[in-house]
């Protein structure tokens, strides 16, 4: 019997150590506008995949008028992007991970309160054959001036 846990225990570990999550989805802080000339606080979602190993590398941030009509596109200009490597997120655990974009006046300037579709195209590769892709993420931000 306590063999049978012990095996169990380290059947999983093992699992656990030769799977990694990848990035599932976005969101925007809730409860206020973002602004114009400063940083806005995303939160990206994770979760595990037991049967492939996941490595996300980079998000390029894309902005369009919301709503937007193709959820599988940049949006009309690109805003920012970040490494994954840098910041320690490219092969992430089950959870979830912030970070900011900033709201550039140069691009943020309709001088109304205006909702945006926020686009992450995050690059991945997956698998041992290392099958490279773009997955796209997307969520709603309203920019005040």
């Amino acid at each position: 019997m306590f063999n049978k846990l012990i095996t169990s225990i380290v059947l999983f570990s093992s699992l656990a150590l030769s799977s990694t999550a990848y990035i599932t989805g976005v969101r925007s802080e809730s409860g206020h506008y973002a602004k114009v000339g400063y940083n806005y606080g995303i939160t990206f979602e994770t979760a595990i995949d037991f049967n492939e190993v996941w490595d996300d590398y980079s998000i390029i941030f894309g902005w369009s008028a919301h709503p937007t009509s193709d959820p599988t596109s940049i949006g009309s200009f690109v805003g920012s992007t970040l490494d994954l490597t840098s910041v320690g997120e490219v092969s992430t655990g089950s959870g979830t991970f912030d970070t900011d974009v900033y709201i550039d006046p140069k691009l943020f300037n309709t001088g109304k309160v205006t909702t945006y579709t926020l686009n992450a195209a995050v690059t991945s590769i997956r698998g041992p054959s290392l099958y490279t892709f773009v997955r796209f993420l997307n969520t709603t931000i309203t920019v005040e001036p």
